[in-house]
């Protein structure tokens, strides 16, 4: 395994829990109790919202003008600034149907929906991860020199973290 693939792995790594985390919480709905399964939706709408997205941003702003590059890169950055934009429009639709949860109680239509969003989040996120992780692999590979791969990925975060905090 070169470097390159290495690093890119270990970024998307620490999202992995949480990966886990919306597959379990979406098997729950129904069977866990309401607070509970709330209480643990909140805590990944806050991982979404607040710490997710803002990668994915900073990812769009220093990562795919470099998949851009690489033959048929235009539409590759596209379909992965497309799973971005529905990442948000999910990311949303998890906030409405906490806030119906909690304004009319945890109905059958509600737990349907919120199973739908949280397994549709984790298929997206799933692909998006190893879509990511061939694309950037290959885009870095192309555009980098070892040693300024590391700055790219201490970049991706520092802007991330500027971006959270714009919102905070």
């Amino acid at each position: 395994m070169t470097p390159t693939i290495e690093s890119v792995r270990q970024e998307h790594e620490q999202f992995q829990p949480y990966l886990e985390e919306i597959r379990a919480v979406a098997d729950s709905v129904g069977r866990a109790s309401t607070k509970s399964v709330l209480g643990r939706v909140a805590e990944i709408h806050e991982f979404l919202a607040h710490r997710l997205i803002p990668h994915a941003v900073a990812e769009g702003r220093l990562m795919l003008p470099l998949v851009r590059k690489l033959n048929g890169g235009p539409e590759t950055a596209i379909g992965m600034n497309q799973c971005h934009v529905q990442l948000g429009q999910l990311t949303d639709q998890l906030e409405s149907a906490v806030a119906r949860a909690h304004e009319k109680g945890m109905d059958h239509g509600t737990e349907s929906e919120l199973r739908r969003i949280l397994y549709g989040l984790h298929a997206l996120l799933t692909a998006h991860f190893a879509q990511a992780e061939d694309v950037f692999t290959a885009a870095l590979e192309r555009d980098r020199e070892p040693s300024k791969r590391a700055d790219l990925f201490e970049d991706v975060e520092r802007s991330a973290e500027e971006i959270s905090d714009q919102f905070e």
